[in-house]
């Protein structure tokens, strides 16, 4: 009579099987029809967009927000304009790194060019060596980021740095060709056969 049983009661496997497929189903129904968020006032709504494919996918990223956009336009179109709408999230600051990232390296890409242009022109003294360096770096950087646009896609803030790094190598092979071309000038052989000998080295 004084014996108290300590141990829980067993539970039935077929009761937890049912126990396990009910939460199953709930967690389900809620993936599949998720509550809506709207505030308390009822006149915010937070809507959640969310995406297979990584955030720093730029070509999927943009096509995403062009299709936000344009079902915020169809929604104005509804409702009028009394409606605002925003964007954030991981897509959303991704894509506004990105365009910054053009935007930086189209300004770098423009002033190293000119600077270093000026400085061709400053210490060669000619215009056609000048313009005949710049056009062969022109190829090695285009087919540069070719290689790199083929492969990755796109580049970052870590890594859009690389385009000044890219210009300031890649320029040196054809500055030594002019230098050594110019020595064969001035060495009295022509145009032809001082560029042969300047390649030759």
């Amino acid at each position: 009579p004084l014996y108290i049983p300590l141990d829980d009661e067993p539970v039935a496997d077929n009761d937890r099987l049912s126990d396990l497929e009910k939460k199953l189903d709930d967690l389900e129904a809620k993936a599949n029809q998720p509550p809506m968020r709207v505030s308390v006032d009822k006149r915010f709504q937070l809507l959640v967009v969310q995406t297979s494919f990584p955030p720093s996918d730029a070509k999927r990223a943009n096509q995403l927000i062009d299709l936000i956009r344009d079902a915020m336009k169809q929604v104005r179109l509804e409702v009028g304009g009394g409606v605002k709408f925003g964007l954030s999230g991981n897509i959303t600051m991704s894509m506004y790194e990105h365009d910054s990232v053009l935007d930086g390296m189209t300004i770098s890409a423009i002033a190293t060019v000119l600077l270093c242009g000026f400085g061709l022109l400053f210490y060669y003294r000619s215009p056609t060596i000048m313009f005949a360096i710049l056009w062969a770096l022109l190829v090695g950087v285009a087919a540069t980021f070719a290689m790199a646009w083929a492969t990755v896609g796109h580049l970052n803030v870590m890594a859009a740095f690389l385009f000044a790094i890219v210009i300031g190598n890649g320029i040196n092979p054809g500055m030594l060709l002019a230098a050594r071309y110019l020595e064969e000038l001035r060495a009295g052989h022509d145009a032809r056969e001082g560029l042969r000998h300047a390649i030759a080295g």
